[in-house]
């Protein structure tokens, strides 16, 4: 199957990463409530047990949010302009950057995996008989890990789908 390739193409993989690192953002300072009514409203075990891997990810995710959205501008237009312009700077730059964004992506996706697994494993130990704060904790794992592969699932197919286009161009 072949994918026609054209700067549309590279206009709307940057607007969706765009969007999505704005949402990213978003759930950020939506979850910085949560954390708050959390650590203020709720006071107990449990609770506590969730605050921190909810005050851990509302960090990364706003701080990988702002990134990828302040960049996704100029990269855009560096790209549009070797499209045009300079193409072997797709090869030499673009594609490069596109397999190591893959790569980082999928070893994140792994990492939220092991994190659900490991949050499970904390829920199931601890859920009747055990310490409510290692039991919020598991919880707070679990609704984490799933939030971030939420996230990145998309973008890695978005990527997947960018790189080949890249790939069809540099053939070409």
């Amino acid at each position: 199957m072949q994918i026609m390739f054209s700067k549309s193409e590279i206009e709307k993989y940057f607007m969706a990463e765009k969007s999505a690192a704005m949402w990213l953002m978003i759930f950020a300072g939506v979850l910085f409530i949560a954390v708050l009514v959390i650590w203020i409203i709720q006071k107990n075990e449990i609770s506590k047990g969730m605050f921190f891997p909810f005050l851990l990810f509302l960090i990364l995710a706003f701080a990988s949010g702002y990134g990828a959205y302040k960049k996704s501008d100029g990269i855009r237009k560096s790209v549009i302009y070797a499209f045009d312009m300079n193409p072997s700077k797709l090869q030499h730059e673009e594609l490069p950057r596109l397999q190591k964004l893959g790569k980082r992506i999928s070893r994140l996706m792994i990492a939220e995996i092991i994190l659900l697994i490991s949050g499970g494993v904390l829920l199931f130990l601890y859920y009747k008989n055990g310490t409510p704060v290692l039991f919020g904790l598991g919880t707070g794992l679990i609704i984490v890990a799933l939030i971030a592969l939420l996230f990145n699932y998309p973008s890695y197919l978005r990527t997947e789908r960018y790189l080949e286009g890249i790939k069809l161009m540099v053939q070409h």
